[in-house]
């Protein structure tokens, strides 16, 4: 499996972004409240964070041989596959919301109403989100065996 690209992130981030920011703004056209995640969404994501993070803090122990008890293979690749679904999640989260800022900042001209304040705290939600994810996938990656890399592959 492939590690993480920053590119894709960032590319999922932006597009997430400038689909927010334009729906936000056609929304605000028809004097519709801004769409934009429930408070609570954060409170949902700091779940996941931290369950990712302990799934994956078990196979790291496993990893380095300070578990007591090994994880399948399986177990350790699914947790590798919630650790990048996190991370891309949480990209999409943080680009939509910050596309929402961007509306709203403009439709309010820059004041702290309760949708710019639930913005930036989702926006902040989903950057930790893609924190963990990286995080946990650091905590599954496999180390090179040795001598892996010193010869050309044919």
């Amino acid at each position: 499996m492939k590690a993480i690209r920053p590119l894709p992130l960032v590319a999922f981030a932006v597009v997430a972004g400038v689909v927010g920011w334009f729906v936000n703004v056609m929304v605000a056209r028809e004097g519709w409240p801004a769409i934009r995640f429930p408070w609570s969404a954060a409170l949902t994501m700091g779940v996941l964070c931290l369950v990712a993070v302990g799934f994956g803090w078990g196979v790291y122990r496993t990893r380095t041989g300070k578990a007591p008890r090994a994880v399948e293979p399986l177990v350790a690749a699914r947790v590798l596959v919630l650790g990048q679904a996190c991370a891309h999640a949480g990209a999409v989260v943080a680009g939509w919301h910050a596309g929402v800022l961007a509306a709203s900042g403009l439709a309010a001209g820059a004041g702290m109403s309760q949708t710019v304040v639930a913005s930036l705290v989702m926006t902040g939600c989903g950057l930790a989100l893609v924190g963990c994810g990286i995080l946990v996938e650091y905590f599954c990656r496999i180390p090179p065996d040795e001598g892996e890399g010193l010869e050309p592959h044919r």
